[in-house]
């Protein structure tokens, strides 16, 4: 059975109708919905339906900026009542071209007329019904309950401008968004065909919910998603000049400072150590814990010197610094980064001395008295670590 064919037998079924019975009832209703790109609902649920409008995707400019005309992303739809709503899922269906059941029908596709060859109905009348649903245009006046901006367009001068988000957008976002989490899970499943590879995440991101208990009645979009959307932080920068420790004779030593550390260890501490226990999920988080907060808060500081510019670390006042450090640090010796491996076991050894010593100094008379099999674990982890990082910088 076709997707249309099946969503319709389901909301017949649901309404104990026949198939006909509920294609017609829909179609009825079809001037009830309205197609949107933008609408003052999903800034405030109580806001009149007509303050919406469709922006249509004119060509697109490739000038950096991420807005409307610029992203080829789908129409919501919205109605005046949820008693419409499934009338306006049905138009937002996507059949198996992804190309929704409202696009067939203007097209006039065979695709939709083949699935209308199993219904017994007029398709041509009923078709005609659904396209009555409406395309909105600039509304004639906002809405008090809109945030509204001053955006000024010269000395003096400014416009009035009312905020209102795009739901296709957003609904793009989070597809890409959940699509990155998941490529993220099959970097870190070691059990997984794509283990180890590298991935991007968003930090800072916000869940927003629409409509509270009743996204129903903001759009079918905003509905399918349960109401939830994500919200990219757009605070200004809190930028704070940091000058990072270049080290004279020891990058752990000197530019690590350990209270950027403390919560990663008590981490280790009470959800690893104390727990005294030894299964894969115990031993998954204590690998999240070592590898993604503290090597991951270890390279925010290496990556700083790199940016230093080449050749700082063959300065007199820092001859003192291990040669491995050095190339590990300073990319003036990115070549020998790239070709040798001597380097990367002296700083993973270093590294896990380091680490022993810190949560000493910051747990102190709770501290476990870690050894060797301990210390070999920091240093397996930063072996693979640094591994990364260098296949990374090729």
């Amino acid at each position: 059975m076709s997707i249309f064919l099946d969503f319709v037998q389901t909301e017949a079924d649901k309404k104990k109708q026949t198939v006909e019975q509920w294609l017609l009832h829909a179609a009825d209703n079809a001037s009830k919905c309205t197609w949107t790109t933008h609408c003052g609902r999903f800034t405030n649920p109580s806001i009149n339906g007509q303050v919406s409008l469709q922006v249509v995707p004119g060509e697109v400019q490739k000038d950096g900026y991420v807005y409307t005309a610029n992203v080829r992303c789908k129409p919501d739809v919205i109605t005046s009542s949820a008693a419409y709503l499934q009338t306006a899922k049905l138009l937002f269906l996507k059949l198996e071209d992804g190309e929704s059941v409202f696009t067939h029908l203007q097209e006039n596709s065979e695709w939709i007329r083949q699935d209308f060859s199993h219904v017994s109905v007029d398709y041509e009348t009923i078709r005609q019904q659904f396209l009555q649903a409406k395309g909105s245009h600039v509304p004639d006046q906002s809405d008090e309950r809109l945030r509204q901006i001053y955006f000024p367009v010269g000395v003096g001068t400014y416009h009035l401008l009312s905020v209102m988000p795009a739901s296709g957008m957003l609904m793009e976002m989070k597809y890409r968004i959940r699509k990155m989490e998941h490529q993220a899970r099959e970097a870190r499943n070691k059990k997984g065909e794509k283990y180890g590879q590298t991935y991007e995440r968003i930090q800072g991101l916000t869940e927003v919910g629409m409509g509270g208990t009743k996204p129903q009645n903001i759009s079918v979009a905003i509905n399918n998603e349960g109401g939830r959307v994500y919200m990219l932080p757009s605070e200004p920068p809190q930028l704070q000049y940091r000058n990072v420790v270049r080290p004279h004779r020891d990058f752990f030593v000197e530019t690590l400072k350990i209270w950027n550390f403390r919560e990663s260890f008590e981490k280790l501490h009470h959800e690893i150590l104390l727990v005294q226990q030894n299964n894969i999920k115990i031993r998954d988080w204590r690998d999240s814990i070592i590898e993604e907060q503290i090597i991951d808060e270890m390279f925010l500081r290496v990556y700083q010197l790199r940016e230093l510019g080449e050749g700082w670390s063959n300065r007199t006042e820092y001859m003192t610094l291990p040669q491995a450090q050095k190339i590990w640090l300073d990319d003036y010796y990115r070549h020998l980064r790239k070709t040798e491996n001597t380097w990367l076991t002296d700083v993973a050894e270093t590294f896990s001395y380091w680490a022993i010593r810190t949560y000493e100094r910051l747990m102190k008379k709770k501290a476990f008295v870690l050894g060797p099999a301990e210390r070999q674990k920091f240093k397996v982890a930063a072996v693979k670590m640094l591994k990364e990082d260098r296949e990374a910088d090729e």
